[in-house]
């Protein structure tokens, strides 16, 4: 996807909760993670695109089938776009959004206190 293609589908993206499916507490708390760390995004550009480069180069060696390189490639267009990019990448909704979530190279960027606070203090999913 190229970087024109991100931003173009980044303007089309609806928040992830304009998503009503039902979903299990896993895509629940992605959710609520890839929201919280937008302001990290945001605020602090340098640092999380440091940390995704690692994250991406990482995800790259251990990709094992095409979808994962493609979500990859997805992840890395965004972070070439810059935090606009990666902030509306991660909002997408539905399922193609929880599987593009699930390949997050964002790990490490919100602070892991922050990380733990959210996952005590979501409701559990029946």
């Amino acid at each position: 996807m190229t970087i024109m293609a991100v931003i173009t589908r980044a303007e089309r993206t609806l928040p992830i909760d304009a998503d009503t499916r039902p979903v299990d507490r896993n895509v629940a708390l992605s959710r609520a993670l890839h929201r919280a760390v937008e302001p990290c995004i945001l605020q602090d550009w340098e640092r999380a695109r440091e940390v995704m480069v690692k994250n991406i180069a990482m995800q790259r060696v251990r990709a094992r089938s095409a979808y994962v390189i493609g979500w990859t490639d997805t992840w890395e267009s965004a972070l070439n776009a810059g935090p606009e990019a990666v902030v509306a990448l991660s909002r997408t909704p539905g399922e193609r959004g929880d599987d593009l979530r699930q390949m997050t190279p964002l790990a490490g960027v919100l602070p892991f206190e922050i990380q733990q606070r959210i996952a005590r203090e979501l409701p559990r999913v029946s």
